[in-house]
């Protein structure tokens, strides 16, 4: 189809499990949806899915898998494709949220063993309204996201991250794709970001946020920046009770030019 209807809906969530068994669905093409990805609205698992020549545009919330999971599980699953994948669209005003996987995570949900291999950006590069992680776009605290990897590059918008660009708990999870912002970011990240209420257009509510055995090499960067922003090569966020990192590391380049907070770990203020 040359526009898939996503699976779920927030009247109609899905609550059963589909396992995928590694099977792949090649060409998945989707664009023009307020809700976006194979999964829309998720309350059960969807697990062991492969996507391939993935493409969507101008979707306003969604991942590959799943655009919306609230307390169920996605596991096992990987997005492939040679293009780069666009968030947004002239349609879309409001808030941009997309992961790589999930869009966005809450009520104690679960994303773990997923790898993403996609490139994503913004189509407007200095739209503040949008967030963007190479797994996951935005999460609850309660939100787990384990042993994730992310090899795609992601840039623009205003929480870029290469894993979860807006909260959660994140364990064991590997980066090395680059990430870049824009001139109007807010927090950069090789893992994580962080926002909290009053600052920036907040998705979820993330504060205690953390950072668990994670690892970046990718090249984390900015531009020239025309509003205060937080850089890091671990995690960033504006204020720095609401996010902790223990054991992680950073091994990619860290490129600041004239952002407030720039740290080869994590950039807090």
């Amino acid at each position: 189809t040359s526009s898939w209807v996503s699976i779920g809906t927030e009247d109609h969530p899905f609550k059963g499990t589909f396992d995928g068994a590694h099977h792949t669905l090649d060409n998945f093409k989707q664009s023009s949806r307020y809700l976006g990805g194979l999964f829309g609205y998720v309350e059960g698992t969807v697990k062991n899915v492969v996507l391939t020549n993935v493409t969507m545009t101008s979707i306003q919330y969604g991942g590959s898998i799943c655009g919306m999971l609230r307390g169920g599980t996605v596991e096992g699953c990987k997005t492939y494709s040679s293009d780069t994948l666009t968030v947004g669209g002239a349609e879309y005003h409001g808030h941009r949220v997309f992961g790589g996987i999930v869009g966005t995570a809450s009520r104690g949900a679960s994303i773990k063993y997923c790898e993403n291999y996609m490139h994503i950006r913004a189509t407007d590069a200095n739209n503040p309204y949008v967030s963007i992680g190479g797994i996951v776009g935005s999460a609850s605290a309660d939100t787990r996201v384990d042993t994730c990897v992310n090899g795609g590059n992601i840039s623009n918008g205003e929480f870029v991250a290469g894993i979860c660009a807006n909260g959660g708990k994140l364990y064991g999870c590997i980066n090395y794709g680059n990430i870049t912002g824009a001139s109007l970011s807010h927090a950069v990240a090789g893992i994580s970001t962080v926002s909290v209420e009053g600052h920036g257009r907040v998705y979820i509510t993330a504060i205690n946020s953390g950072v668990y055995g994670c690892v970046n090499s990718g090249k984390v960067s900015v531009p020239v920046m025309s509003v205060t922003c937080y850089v890091g090569g671990v995690g960033a966020s504006n204020t720095a009770n609401n996010m902790t990192v223990e054991h992680s590391y950073n091994v990619g380049q860290i490129s600041g030019n004239n952002a407030t907070y720039v740290a080869g770990v994590a950039a807090c203020g």
